[in-house]
């Protein structure tokens, strides 16, 4: 036997209520609890409901604990991850607005200032879809270069025409 902990409870339920509740006839579905392990704490998903037998009388109570540990692991990456997402987001959106500052400073037309504005954001895309491509890992350099000028030098020769 173990001790429950029910942190959302504050203090309010124990341990013994869920089968007291179930011995009285009333079901307890789906609340989180943790184990008071020294060693260490697991979160679990507790239930509790009335065994009932013929006559609808009510001869024990059956218990469940679910085993939330590996949930609870994904939230946290899941967590991690959107941190993380953000951030990048972030600094994107910051070389964004660095990319129209230094366009702005060397086009003299607005024109002039769209194609090569457009002509950047394209270059920044390439690269992401290389990197997004490659799961963010193991990317040569002259995969990237390539990805990043390609839309220059499809530019260069559009004008030279």
């Amino acid at each position: 036997m173990f001790e429950l902990e029910f942190k959302a409870a504050t203090g309010l339920m124990q341990s013994d209520d869920f089968i007291s509740l179930a011995l009285s006839g009333h079901s307890v579905q789906g609340v989180e609890a943790f184990t008071l392990n020294e060693s260490n704490s697991q979160p679990l998903l507790v239930s509790a409901a009335p065994f009932r037998v013929a006559g609808n009388e009510t001869k024990g109570a059956v218990s469940t604990l679910v085993d939330l540990s590996r949930h609870k692991e994904a939230e946290r990456q899941q967590f991690f991850l959107m941190r993380e997402l953000g951030h990048r987001v972030k600094n994107r959106l910051a070389l964004v607005v660095s990319i129209s500052n230094r366009t702005a400073s060397t086009e003299d037309t607005g024109d002039g200032f769209r194609r090569a504005f457009a002509g950047h954001i394209q270059a920044l895309a390439a690269s992401h879809n290389v990197l997004a491509d490659r799961s963010w890992t193991f990317i040569r350099l002259s995969d990237l270069m390539v990805a990043e000028l390609k839309p220059f030098v499809e530019n260069f020769r559009t004008r030279s025409r």
